[in-house]
């Protein structure tokens, strides 16, 4: 298994040769429309959206034609009142929606908080977060939380906002046959130079913030906490409950703590599990 890192401006990415190609399933798909319905006559129909940029208009609205036609009947103008919310709304969506609540002092219960967290990502401890694609590409959300790294565990995801954050790209697929324990090292010193800094908060997901980015989180919190791997699984699952390595990433934690979370290169306990596992797609 031979792995060898490619950095680019602010953008590392690991690349793994000798992979099987697997597929993944994306768990989070959100969209959103919103239409705002009127009322109108049966002879005008007037459809206001959210991304309608025609809403506000010098030309009054009328009821039907006969209205005008008719000098003597005043037409009814659109109110001032109802474009207001228009305009406020028109620029916002995905966390930005979230934020504008804070001006509202809208308070959230627990249910509604752990649906956005799902959404978005969880807080395993300070400065760290782990969640999923949307948080990561939602600028929003990145600048409400201070990130200033971004470590990606997932294939088909390229940096979203490079000239604004430092990123590594671990290109990975979720499927117990990957080897995502030989980047386990590289995972460890990105997270750990981030959190060196004086404000830098760290990002780290995958597409849903199951299993890839859950794998590498733990493999940190191991060896920085010195913790078990069933220790540091529970922990992860106390922050994040959707928190599930898939089994072939569980077998390699579990090897990665036999090591005592130690360089794997020179182990031949390492080369023994690559043997038995990988053996038939090996170039020794």
């Amino acid at each position: 298994m031979h792995s060898q890192e490619i950095i680019s401006s602010h953008v590392a990415i690991e690349c793994e040769s000798n992979t099987p190609f697997d597929s993944t399933t994306n768990l989070i798909n959100a969209s959103e429309t919103s239409n705002i319905p009127t009322s109108t006559s049966s002879n005008i129909h007037h459809p206001l959206t959210l991304t309608d940029t025609t809403l506000i208009t010098s030309t009054p609205l009328t009821t039907n034609k006969e209205s005008s036609s008719n000098p003597d009947q005043e037409a009814t103008p659109v109110s001032s009142s109802c474009q207001q919310p228009q305009d406020n709304l028109i620029n916002l969506s995905g966390w930005s929606v979230v934020a504008s609540w804070k001006n509202e002092n809208f308070q959230m219960n627990e249910h509604q908080n752990a649906y956005l967290e799902k959404m978005f990502a969880s807080e395993i401890f300070p400065r760290v977060y782990l969640g999923t694609q949307m948080a990561a590409t939602d600028k929003a959300w990145l600048e409400d939380h201070n990130i200033t790294h971004i470590l990606t565990v997932s294939d088909g995801i390229t940096p979203a906002h490079p000239e604004s954050y430092t990123y590594k790209v671990i290109p990975i697929r979720d499927f117990g046959s990957q080897n995502i324990i030989v980047h386990f090292e590289n995972t460890h010193k990105f997270i750990h130079s981030a959190l060196q800094e004086e404000k830098g908060n760290i990002l780290i997901h995958c597409q849903a913030g199951i299993s890839r980015s859950s794998t590498v989180m733990i493999a940190y919190i191991m060896k920085a906490r010195k913790m078990t791997f069933e220790a540091a699984l529970e922990f992860v699952i106390s922050k994040r409950p959707i928190t599930c390595p898939n089994f072939g990433f569980r077998q390699q934690l579990k090897l990665y703590e036999s090591l005592g979370c130690q360089k794997l290169k020179s182990n031949p306990k390492y080369w023994g599990f690559l043997v038995k596992k990988w053996g038939d797609r090996l170039l020794l």
